[in-house]
């Protein structure tokens, strides 16, 4: 697993994206798309200029580890309940860990459920993803592999399962809103650490207002009608 430290270079320099574009007259774009996405492939060009604008060597902008985590999702649509503006999935993630591109060297599965928080004409409104491991073992595997892993590449990893929760859900749900602009928090003991906790409660506190507000709206409307 090749990722980027863009992001937690600039952090670590005190500088925003702004400064490296006025600096090096790389587009916006193409910057914020390597610091919100550390598996973004960055052109030798682009590398170099960095690199001389930021005096860093390669070595420093790029981290590597020997092994990634594939998930392979499955959302049960079928055996989903609402209630009271939630929308309740159960979800089953088989996370292969991989070396090179097709050796599965460990796998662990990873059950729990998606509550999707929907307004009245059933738009999404919030995802919250709660997730254990299924047996102890798949908890000590994981351990042993997201342990080695800097805060910033267990960030990716964590980017990178949300946004495939996000596009699974998108395809079979025909969602026409795209999952990027709405609320998404996983929640998970074992997968939140250091900065990704306090990221997690943060969003998951967001998903909390907004089901309380449909509350809110729906007994309002009730006390309306009477």
């Amino acid at each position: 697993m090749l990722i980027n430290n863009f992001k937690k270079i600039l952090n670590d320099k005190k500088m925003t994206i702004k400064d490296v574009v006025l600096g090096t007259g790389l587009s916006r774009n193409t910057l914020s798309n390597i610091a919100n996405n550390p598996k973004a492939n960055v052109a030798n060009s682009t590398l170099d200029t960095l690199c001389l604008f930021l005096e860093i060597d390669p070595k420093d902008f790029y981290e590597y580890h020997n092994f990634l985590f594939l998930p392979v999702i499955y959302i049960d649509f079928e055996n989903s309940k609402f209630d009271e503006g939630v929308i309740d999935y159960p979800v089953n993630i088989l996370l292969k860990i991989l070396r090179g591109k097709d050796t599965i060297i460990d796998a662990v599965r990873l059950v729990g459920n998606i509550e999707e928080i929907v307004s009245g004409d059933f738009a999404p409104y919030g995802i919250t993803v709660l997730l254990n491991f299924e047996t102890k073992k798949n908890r000590s595997i994981f351990e042993k592999y997201s342990k080695s892993l800097s805060l910033n590449a267990y960030n990716a990893f964590l980017e990178y399962l949300k946004q495939q929760i996000s596009l699974y859900m998108k395809k079979e749900l025909n969602e026409s809103v795209s999952f990027k602009d709405v609320n998404f928090a996983v929640k998970s003991e074992v997968l939140s650490r250091g900065l990704n906790s306090s990221q997690s409660l943060e969003d998951a506190e967001l998903v909390k207002k907004a089901l309380m507000k449909i509350k809110k709206d729906k007994k309002k409307n009730k006390s309306d009608k009477k």
